[in-house]
């Protein structure tokens, strides 16, 4: 069972597909820190597929 810092049990996956998303959520994108990656440093939407599709048997 996969808990956070707060003891709370993990039980959904979140993914986002792209790091230019400008909503600057505090659990993805901190208001500042945070730059851009480059291309070659995100998973391309093959991998992003795989991770998806094995995730749930990993619980």
């Amino acid at each position: 069972m996969l808990k956070d810092s707060f003891g709370r049990v993990i039980k959904n996956l979140r993914i986002s597909v792209t790091d230019r998303c400008n909503f600057r959520c505090t659990y993805c994108m901190p208001a500042r820190g945070m730059g851009w990656l480059d291309k070659d440093k995100i998973l391309s939407f093959e991998e992003i597929y795989r991770l998806t599709k094995y995730s749930p048997s990993l619980g």
